[in-house]
């Protein structure tokens, strides 16, 4: 009995690691590029300075550029929203998270966060009051989850919101609260009598303050703050109706696109080393990056991926994973997930790439 033969396997593109591209439709690719050339002339030229000085100057003008093409609460309808599909805005993040977190932070905050709280659970007076002028970048929000003692847990959460007569009255404080110090709308959670609970905030009611956090780390390039409610009073409407406990959901699929661009962006690293390895003076340069690639396709090799990054100058492992259902998920399921390659079920692989330029 002959010894059976591998099946070939597709060529890899180093543009499409994943083979997204074939998945999409031209309108998909077509929102893609626009956010790609609106990265291209408004950030790249610019977010090298941003991040060095840490800070996003002109934030506003930025945002309301953001709005002209239609990015921000792009998965919403009604109320200003361009009511584009999971894709599509999953496909704009993929891309402004290659142009800069912060940005992307920026965008998913708005729409992911602060926007969507407001239409999927806040009054018909909260939506006609702050949606259409978010969603035109004219007004910009934030959402108060996280403290500085208790993280991202509501369940150790220690701002409280009591009842004072017909009022409600704020008092806690918020940490690494993206947009904070220049939003207009706070979405902030509160520990109530009767649970946890949201309450849309305008920024200028007496006892809200939102001071920025300086020399950070990262997402140098975006406005990150702390909030401060010092008996921040409130009328009794300013509670979100629709939900008690905190709803954060849609905040994966505007911050998944962060692990899916590293594979690309870790390329481009690689593909600018080799070209240009010999103008670099510092022997050896050494770069690794590690990134989880969900592949629409059987598990890469090394042997397909070397030639690619200029054969022996390239090191690299794949390391299996235990694989997701041999069958794509049903259409709604589909539509539920953060539109990376995860959208389609496939092997998942980690990609260690490693070089030296010498």
């Amino acid at each position: 009995m002959s010894p059976a033969v591998p099946s070939a396997r597709p060529r890899l593109d180093p543009h499409d690691p994943a083979g997204i591209d074939p998945l999409l439709s031209e309108e998909e690719l077509a929102v893609r590029q626009t956010v790609r050339a609106f990265c291209a002339d408004k950030i790249l030229p610019h977010v090298a300075g941003w991040y060095e000085k840490g800070e996003l100057p002109a934030v506003r003008e930025l945002t309301r550029e953001l709005g002209k093409i239609g990015l921000l609460g792009m998965h919403l309808t009604g109320y200003g929203c361009a009511g584009m599909s999971a894709v599509d805005y999953g496909l704009a993040c993929l891309e402004l998270e290659a142009a800069d977190s912060g940005l992307r932070s920026l965008v998913s905050v708005q729409g992911s966060l602060a926007m969507y709280a407001i239409w999927r659970f806040g009054s018909e007076a909260h939506k006609t009051e702050w949606l259409p002028r978010m969603a035109a970048g004219e007004a910009i929000g934030c959402f108060g989850l996280t403290e500085p003692d208790a993280g991202s847990d509501p369940a150790s959460m220690r701002t409280s919101a009591s009842r004072s007569g017909d009022d409600w009255v704020l008092n806690g404080r918020k940490m690494w609260i993206t947009n904070g110090t220049v939003a207009d709308v706070a979405v902030v959670w509160a520990r109530t009598d009767d649970g946890i609970r949201g309450f849309v905030v305008p920024t200028e009611t007496p006892g809200f303050s939102a001071p920025e956090i300086k020399h950070k780390g990262s997402l140098r390039a975006s406005v990150t703050s702390e909030l401060v409610l010092d008996s921040v009073r409130l009328p009794h409407d300013a509670v979100l109706p629709e939900v008690t406990g905190p709803y954060c959901s849609q905040t994966r699929s505007g911050a998944a696109p962060p692990e899916a661009w590293l594979s690309t962006v870790a390329l481009d690293c690689v593909i600018d080393a080799l070209l240009f390895g010999s103008q670099v003076t510092v022997t050896p340069l050494w770069a690794a990056s590690y990134c989880w690639v969900s592949c629409c396709r059987p598990a890469l090799s090394a042997d397909v991926i070397a030639p690619v990054l200029g054969g022996s100058t390239a090191l690299m492992t794949t390391d299996p994973l235990p694989p997701l259902p041999d069958e794509p998920p049903d259409e709604q399921a589909a539509a539920r997930m953060p539109a990376t390659a995860s959208a389609v079920a496939a092997d998942r692989v980690l990609l260690r790439v490693a070089w030296v330029v010498s």
